[in-house]
């Protein structure tokens, strides 16, 4: 029975906490990683879905992030288009492998 890491990031900004998070994921894919979990917290930012027809912002991108709001591209499915995620403090993002009860 595997045990699952817990990873306090404390304030990151959202890019390092994704790049984390693609690393976990790919060792889990690879068969060397563990279920994980991230804890942190990082400033305002909009992700953009996978189907790039379907982000439409009602703002120019230039005038959000000028407002201090990044914006990123991710690759999820396209159910959530646009997802706004404001500083709410802590976010809980996890990277876990999906196996049978042996």
């Amino acid at each position: 029975m595997s045990s699952t890491r817990i990873i306090d990031c404390g304030l990151k900004d959202y890019q390092s906490v994704l790049n984390l998070q693609e690393n976990a994921l790919q060792s889990l894919l690879a068969g060397t990683g563990k279920d994980t979990i991230f804890i942190t917290e990082h400033q305002p930012v909009i992700t953009l879905g996978a189907r790039d027809s379907a982000n439409k912002l009602s703002k120019d991108p230039d005038t959000i992030k000028q407002s201090g709001i990044e914006i990123f591209q991710i690759r999820r499915d396209g159910r959530h288009k646009i997802t706004m995620h404001p500083h709410f403090p802590p976010a809980f993002f996890g990277q876990l492998a999906h196996r049978p009860n042996v």
